[in-house]
């Protein structure tokens, strides 16, 4: 509950204070700072039914096609606005929100792992099967490739090497609140970034805010439900949250970076729907054992 009110605050902060969206330029640090702490808790050695791992991944772009090509021939906008927000890959937070539902922590954490990487890697390619308007905003997918290689590479060579060190592991984990501080960060600059564009360069009307907030949420739901599909009986809750508790921050940046900022609205407001979507799990299960 607290998490979901900060998320809120954090969310009108960056409305109220849209002048902060100068320092915008540190979102692209502020997200490598998040993924850092989230790969060093990972092992690779460890065995996990991979297959699975990347039958999520296929149906996590899957998902994202399919909304594109139904929504494109209605509205292109909204379209790019729902592929974008379905294409985000599993949050860094997705391992403790399972662990806070007793599941299997580790498979979610290798979720985190290689479907930022795929998704990174594939996503600017994408854009080119979708035929993006690369005129509009002198989309460059060769500097894009090596911007999202940047970000998700460095530090996973980091915390790759820092997982050869127990001194050094032991010494930086304590200090793995700063992922959660640097997630709140970047949404507050995120918002700061949005309210300003919108303020300075259109007027969306209500109408279309509200068919936005309606269609994340349709999006929010269906990747929970399908993951508990896809999961089976062992892995159902997990790869629920790896399908559906996702990191947006990853397509914000590059929304703000690369296209139209507009488009990051759909991915901030999936924040809003899967937050309070875990938040109702866990006070769901919090419930169950004080009455144990």
């Amino acid at each position: 509950m607290l998490k979901t009110l900060l998320l809120l605050l954090t969310f009108l902060l960056g409305i109220i204070l849209h002048d902060a969206y100068t320092y915008s330029f540190l979102i692209k640090y502020l997200l490598m700072v998040m993924l850092f702490f989230s790969f060093i808790e990972i092992d690779l050695k460890e065995r996990v039914p991979k297959r699975k791992i990347l039958v999520l991944i296929a149906a996590n772009i899957l998902i994202a096609l399919g909304v594109y090509v139904i929504l494109k021939p209605f509205d292109p906008s909204l379209a790019m606005i729902a592929f974008l927000t379905a294409i985000a890959p599993t949050a860094t937070a997705a391992p403790v929100v399972t662990h806070f539902m007793k599941g299997k922590v580790h498979f979610v954490a290798l979720c985190v792992l290689f479907s930022n990487i795929v998704i990174a890697l594939i996503l600017p390619f994408i854009f080119l099967l979708l035929d993006l308007d690369q005129n509009q905003r002198q989309l460059s997918v060769g500097s894009m490739l090596m911007s999202v290689i940047i970000v998700i590479l460095i530090p996973l060579g980091l915390a790759i090497m820092v997982q050869r060190s127990n001194k050094i592991k032991k010494t930086l984990l304590p200090f793995k609140s700063m992922a959660f501080i640097a997630w709140l960060l970047l949404l507050f600059l995120a918002s700061a970034k949005v309210t300003h564009f919108i303020t300075q360069s259109i007027a969306l009307s209500l109408p279309y805010m509200l068919s936005i907030a309606f269609l994340t949420l349709i999006i929010c739901i269906l990747n929970f439900y399908l993951g508990r599909v896809l999961g089976g009986r062992d892995l159902r809750k997990e790869s629920s949250q790896a399908l559906g508790h996702k990191n947006t921050m990853l397509i914000i940046w590059i929304c703000l970076t690369y296209l139209n900022p507009v488009y990051a609205l759909g991915p901030m407001l999936y924040i809003v729907w899967h937050n309070v979507y875990n938040t109702y799990q866990i006070s769901k299960i919090s419930i169950r054992q004080a009455k144990a």
